[in-house]
Parts: structure tokens; sequence; C-alpha cells
């Protein structure tokens, strides 16, 4: 079986940032990185997201999505974000803001620069003294990808042998782990900021299922 062909259209790649109000550990526990891990899964369901890695950290979750040029990112990180507020202020019985108002976005400059995107998201649980290793990180997409879910994926396993061009899943399995082992020797690139205006939604996306309010901490676009 040949590997897919890189000639095969990718849209633009970004690395998201989303850090809790005041960098507060508010996903310190493992049931809140689950219930976050949920919410993505369902933004992945409802608007058709391509993520090609995710972390849940304490203080801030780190997303890399593929732009399919249907304005679904924007949506898709507002329901998560919107979600994950609303279920952590109900149970928690907290009223201030859970997100920051604003999110960090940044440019994959190439298709060639990915793998170091993806090994910096994965090597950033063990750069914050959080597990020893990736795979021992359950709320990742290294994790996701070693110990694929038979429901509630959040990985978009298509999308990401697009890019990587691998034989196979396990080759992609394999292709990660050997990225990982050899990091711990090396320092991953760092992607490129971009301003934050270019990440508004274009005047195609008009018609938007959810508007977001001051309460959640999430930035509503006008």
């Amino acid at each position: 079986m040949k590997p897919r062909s890189r000639s095969l259209h990718c849209g633009p790649i970004w690395a998201i940032t989303h850090c809790c109000n005041q960098d507060s550990p508010l996903l310190a526990a493992g049931v809140d990185q689950r219930r976050y891990q949920y919410w993505l899964y369902q933004a992945r369901r409802r608007f058709n997201l391509c993520v090609l890695n995710y972390v849940v950290l304490p203080n801030a979750v780190k997303l890399l999505v593929m732009d399919r040029g249907r304005g679904e990112i924007p949506c898709s990180v507002h329901w998560a974000a919107k979600g994950m507020a609303e279920d952590f202020q109900t149970y928690r019985h907290r009223s201030m803001p859970f997100w920051k108002d604003s999110y960090q976005t940044r440019l994959v400059p190439s298709l060639a620069s990915v793998p170091a995107v993806l090994l910096a998201m994965d090597m950033s649980v063990v750069r914050q003294g959080l597990a020893q290793h990736p795979g021992q990180y359950v709320s990742s997409g290294y994790y996701e990808l070693q110990h694929p879910p038979k429901l509630g994926r959040r990985l978009d396993l298509s999308g990401l042998q697009r890019v990587l061009n691998p034989f196979d899943l396990a080759d992609l399995q394999q292709q990660r782990r050997h990225w990982v082992s050899e990091s711990f020797h090396s320092h991953p690139m760092v992607v490129h900021e971009v301003p934050t205006a270019s990440w508004r939604p274009g005047a195609a996306q008009v018609d938007r299922p959810f508007h977001l309010t001051a309460r959640h901490g999430t930035p509503a676009f006008d």
C-alpha cells in the first residue's frame, strides 16, 4: 500500500492556545480535563473540525487544527469553551469567568513544520513536569493516538495521515513515538505568531449557532 500523496489539498494549520482566567489551574483535576475532551469531541462532531493534536494542561488548552475553509474553527473553539465554562460553573457553583478574554493563534508556516509543532505540543507535559513521558498523560492527542478509543474520538486520523503521509495507522503511531524519543535530545521549533485580527471570521460566516457573552470569559465576535 502506497502512502498518501502530499499533493492532496491541506488548508492552513493553526496552533491555538486558550488559557484559563488569570492562568488559574482550573483544569488540574482529571474529571475537568475529561469534560473538556468531551466538549472538544462534541465540537468536532457538530462542525466537522479537523483536530490534528491537542493537550489539556492544568491552566490552558492547546489545539492544532486544520482549516477546511468553512469557518468551523472559531465556532468549534467557542463551542467547546462555552460548554466547558457552563458545566464548570454549574457543578462547582462558581460565577467567575473561566477563560481569558482571548486566545492565542499561531500559523504553522508549512507542512514541513507540522512534525516540530506536534512534538512541541506532546513534550509540553514533560517540560511542565506533568509527566515523565507524553504517553503517560491521558488528556492529550498523543495518548489518544497511541490508544484510539472506539467512541468519542477527538483526533481526525485521516487528516493526520494526509498531513504526515504515513503508510497506515500503525506507521503513524510509530512515527510519533520515534519523534518523542528523539525529542529528549533536541529542541522543538516554535511556530510564528500572527495578529489576532487575522483570526476574525470573514464575511462568509454570517449564520453563527451561538453568541458567547462576557460571563463565559471567552471572546464574542461581533
